[in-house]
């Protein structure tokens, strides 16, 4: 059966009518489903008959509304399992399917309110916190019940929170795509759709019907890799959170923030010291397979075992990888430092995550793992190890010509690729023993090309500068470098294969590291 996910901001509990909320129809102006409810996400639902799972994403804010002194606000607010539980029950009373209703609670700065002149502060996460936790929520929820169809509903919550999950949801499509990015450039038919839904405000003492509309949502995914090959290389325990947003708290002092940020960085880099250092090997994999399909040197993909300084990981593994790198965020980044109670006043100070890391370094690691199972899926279709020429072809017009949205988004271009595959193919027909070194069929035109080439990767082998710059020809030509491609004849099959030496991989490898 069809799945259904609805993502809903929510606020107090008990601070909504029901009001009764009309689906419109595609043309946004007939009633198509009309429903008494206090949630529109509850009326999305109903309306449906896929089935449908519901996450209302929690403020921690709320702590101070549902809280009856400033103790408990404190303890809810720091205790996040705990405030989802009280949510749910609370939430789940007023809506049609409670069994599949789940609460996220969300960090939250600033100064709440709450009865009996209670009062909650909460200082260090800023508006970046909002969006990633958003993020990272809408993202376990998508991959936990993998859903066709995914709506945002805007029409209810604190402005700020909602206005951060708008901007999440644009950057959940794009994580979509990228997680699934072999899929759509093998020809995948089948993905999810995203949808933004709003409900027109609700009028003290008007029961309705509110119009709610729904849009579908589209993103373009990038045309380069999410992170750089320093930015990678400088990761550490440390850089996905900021410690400097402890300096706001006002029930922290200098002195003591310089006593204790020492151990909590130690502290940090022991416990999840090894996770950040295989996130950087599979890291360094993805850009290495982005980069050969980014600048049209398919044949690597193919041979990623042969290329590669390290073979790709499975699948599993990196999934696992992305799975602790949220829940490294999610229980350190906003982790309570200090908190303090004082005369009907909670504060809570706790830390914040470094969001453009955080979210590049998940968004890379998405598209890593699609870019592996790519390069698995391609090295199954070899022929003992060798790749026959039909097969780069076949990836050119499958790849690089026939997914035009997707090879526009990643900005491919099949034309450099077109003219080196005729000219490998044309260079094929001069083979004088079953399989010989690509430079040593070039035509008598070429010869002093030849002398160079092979200049140049003599040189290149015993650690010399070159005459020619080996690395432009190497992107220029697809990667079909005459002097480290080796081309066979097997029956009526012309098969291409690398032929590199420690060396020349370890020169290859930092080409597709930094190809500028």
């Amino acid at each position: 059966m069809p799945r259904l996910c609805v993502f809903e901001v929510i606020g107090v509990p008990g601070s909504y009518e029901k009001v009764s909320y009309s689906i419109l129809g595609e043309s946004m102006r007939e009633e198509a489903y009309t429903r008494d409810a206090v949630l529109p996400a509850d009326v999305l639902c109903s309306s449906s008959s896929d089935e449908c799972y519901t996450v209302l994403l929690a403020p921690e804010a709320l702590a101070a509304s549902i809280a009856e002194t400033p103790s408990e606000a404190v303890d809810l607010a720091s205790n996040w399992r705990k405030l989802e539980t009280l949510l749910g029950e609370l939430y789940s009373s007023v809506l049609e399917s409670p069994e599949k209703i789940e609460v996220k609670a969300l960090p939250s700065y600033g100064v709440f309110y709450g009865g009996n002149n209670l009062e909650l502060s909460i200082y260090g996460p800023e508006y970046g916190d909002l969006e990633l936790s958003i993020f990272m929520a809408m993202l376990e929820a998508l991959g936990q019940y993998s859903c066709d169809r995914v709506v945002l509903d805007t029409s209810v919550g604190y402005n700020i929170y909602v206005s951060a999950a708008s901007r999440a949801f644009r950057t959940l499509v794009v994580a979509y795509k990228l997680g699934i990015l072999d899929r759509l450039l093998l020809g995948g038919d089948k993905y999810a759709k995203f949808y933004v839904s709003a409900a027109s405000p609700v009028r003290r003492g008007y029961k309705g019907p509110y119009p709610l509309s729904l849009q579908e949502v589209g993103a373009k995914i990038f045309p380069s890799f999410p992170l750089l090959s320093s930015a990678i290389s400088g990761l550490k325990p440390e850089s996905f959170i900021s410690y400097s947003s402890l300096k706001r708290c006002p029930c922290i002092d200098e002195t003591d923030l310089d006593r204790v940020l020492p151990g909590l960085k130690a502290e940090t880099g022991r416990k999840w010291g090894r996770l950040v250092a295989s996130l950087k090997v599979f890291l360094k994999q993805g850009l290495k397979l982005f980069t050969a399909l980014r600048l049209n040197t398919p044949l690597v993909l193919y041979q990623p075992d042969i290329v590669l300084d390290e073979e790709p990981p499975g699948q599993g593994e990196v999934e696992e990888a992305i799975n602790g790198l949220m829940e490294f965020i999610a229980s350190e980044a906003w982790r309570t430092i200090k908190s303090a109670v004082d005369e009907g006043r909670a504060v809570v100070c706790r830390l914040a995550a470094t969001r453009s890391t955080s979210l590049y370094t998940i968004l890379a690691l998405l598209e890593t793992m699609s870019l592996i199972r790519l390069a698995r899926h391609l090295m199954s279709r070899r022929a003992g190890g060798m790749v026959p020429l039909r097969e780069l072809e076949w990836f050119k017009e499958e790849v690089y010509e026939g997914r035009h949205e997707f090879a526009e988004e990643l900005r491919l271009n099949a034309r450099m690729l077109e003219r080196d595959l005729k000219e490998l193919k044309l260079a094929s027909t001069r083979l004088s023993q079953q399989c010989q070194l690509y430079s040593t069929l070039r035509g008598p035109v070429e010869e002093q090309k030849q002398r160079q080439s092979r200049e140049d990767s003599r040189k290149l082998r015993r650690g010399k500068p070159m005459a020619g710059d080996i690395k432009r020809n190497f992107f220029a030509h697809s990667g079909l470098l005459d002097s480290i491609v080796n081309v066979c004849k097997s029956g009526d099959e012309i098969t291409v294969t690398y032929t590199l030496d420690e060396n020349m991989k370890k020169q290859l490898n930092s080409w597709l590291l930094s190809p500028e």
